[in-house]
């Protein structure tokens, strides 16, 4: 097709590209003599494809942004007897970003993801996610502007799409779950989308690999190695922010394009590092005391600047490994406080309530309770578990509830020896296992992302003390305490996890608290 002459007024040049959406040639406007890449149907008479050109041109003609790929034309011509559908587009003097020499420089990164949020965020705007979000269609021009094209997957609010409900579009490796499960998606698919990219820039691999349906099952159950467990000098925000961007599901990533460009920027401001300092005063230059002919007049040549001092880069704040299953963030300082006075008044309180001892001793043993859930979650705090990790001190308390349990079953009568000494053994397992998803079960009811662990471990204190002293106080069954017990733990879980603090301070400033 080299030179063919498309409509009478698109000269083919040369081939550049070449994909399953089609064929891009370099062009010339013949009409407005200017230089335009033109993509082309690469299967002729494929109605599908045609349909998704029309597509990508009214999507694309919707935008107006310097990092998206102008369209000019869209329109069908006859070639060798067979229609051609052609889309006529800005010719970007660049390359897609790869890996191909590895993971590209962390400001390089954070630089692009700034661009790249800021044709999102007018995208989605404009009504238009593009779906398929991923280094091959996304341009960097020589001169370092970012430009994103190929919207042949696109959708339009209000524009009944050539996929549906159940139907999976787009490239496995960079595919947000929902979008995997052919579930309706919104403009935060696209940020998934850039989660992936962003991944493999600071990476050099997607954060999945493996065949298609390999990959499209991880996307959907499977999370991440943080970015900082591969590449260490990365900062701490922004490997946060694409673990957030690789949430699975929707809601907890960010709002929008606008809000992650906003952190970039300010991950970018601490990358730059402070402004320097200058230091001396320039050389002023010498007036002459009288007038200086005109024929001896020279110019004053201008102090020279003072080199400028290269700021030090800031060391990377290092955090501890997580197990690669969840960001392990780290909690407000009032968060243990919350947990610890939670934890004081539900001991004492209940030792009182069932009058098993003293109200004075009461107050006492509840604030020895507090004093210990605080020293362990104190600790815990510094270094907190991921999403799904079992901390050290729900660890210790099953063993030590499981001993209290049977003992109490055995003292009281509830049941004989040979039936309690089972149900205690079962039960220290029983209890590790159910704290180990009650993060999880918090964080969805009550949004309580880094401290779900501590209002975890607060509530495990109160359930089992509830089932503990039903069953030493009254006559109700070991099923009815057990499930009351549950019920106290999980809705108390909730319930506090509303409470917590929500502020994430750094975490050299969890310190000054204790």
């Amino acid at each position: 097709m080299d030179g063919t002459t498309l409509a009478g007024r698109y000269r083919l040049g040369g081939r550049i590209g070449a994909g399953g959406m089609g064929e891009v040639w370099r062009g010339r406007d013949l009409e407005l003599a200017r230089e335009v890449a033109i993509k082309v149907i690469a299967q002729p008479g494929d109605d599908k494809l045609a349909q998704r050109l029309r597509a990508e041109a009214r999507a694309a003609a919707a935008l107006s942004d310097p990092h998206v790929v102008s369209v000019h034309d869209v329109g069908e011509t006859v070639i060798d007897s067979r229609t051609v559908v052609y889309l006529v587009m800005e010719l970007v003097d660049g390359a897609p970003l790869g890996t191909a020499r590895g993971p590209a420089a962390v400001e390089d990164v954070v630089r692009w993801a700034v661009q790249i949020c800021e044709g999102l965020a007018a995208a989605h705007a404009a009504g238009v996610i593009h779906r398929d979000i991923k280094p091959g269609n996304v341009l960097l021009t020589r001169a370092g502007r970012i430009k994103i094209c190929d919207f042949g997957i696109a959708r339009q609010s209000g524009f009944q799409g050539l996929t549906t409900t159940g139907s999976v579009t787009g490239t496995p490796a960079y595919m947000s779950p929902e979008q995997a499960r052919g579930e309706t998606i919104d403009a935060r698919s696209d940020l998934y989308g850039l989660g992936c990219l962003l991944y493999e820039l600071l990476t050099g691999t997607p954060p999945f690999v493996g065949t298609g349906w390999e990959i499209l099952a991880q996307h959907a159950n499977k999370s991440p190695v943080p970015v900082r467990d591969r590449r260490p000098e990365v900062p701490v925000d922004l490997d946060s922010l694409v673990l957030q961007l690789l949430s699975k599901e929707a809601r907890r990533r960010p709002v929008g394009a606008a809000e992650v460009a906003d952190r970039l920027r300010d991950i970018e401001r601490v990358l730059e590092g402070p402004p320097p300092v200058r230091t001396g005063r320039p050389v002023q230059p010498v007036q002459p005391a009288g007038p200086v002919p005109a024929t001896l007049t020279a110019p004053v040549p201008e102090p020279r600047p003072e080199p400028r001092p290269v700021p030090p880069r800031p060391e990377p704040v290092v955090q501890p490994p997580s197990d690669g299953r969840a960001p392990a963030l780290i909690p407000a300082r009032g968060a243990v406080w919350t947990g610890s006075v939670a934890v004081g008044g539900a001991f004492g309180g209940e030792l009182a309530f069932f009058t098993v001892i003293a109200p004075g001793w009461a107050v006492v043993s509840g604030v020895v309770a507090a004093l210990l859930f605080f020293a362990f979650e104190a600790a815990e705090a510094k270094s907190p578990p991921a999403a799904n990790e079992l901390s050290n001190f729900a660890g210790v308390f099953s063993i030590a509830a499981a001993v209290a349990m049977g003992t109490t079953l055995i003292l009281y009568d509830a049941l004989p020896w040979w039936g309690a000494v089972p149900i205690a053994v079962a039960a220290a397992p029983s209890l590790m296992f159910l704290a180990a998803l009650a993060p999880e079960w918090i964080t969805g009811g009550s949004g309580a992302h880094e401290a779900a662990f501590i209002a975890g471990n607060a509530a495990l204190v109160g359930g089992v003390l509830t089932g503990w002293m039903l069953l030493a106080t009254t006559r109700a069954s070991i099923w009815m305490a057990l499930g009351c017990g549950f019920l106290v733990w999980l809705l108390g879980g909730i319930g506090l996890g509303r409470l917590m603090p929500r502020r994430r301070p750094a975490a050299q400033d969890f310190g000054d608290m204790i």
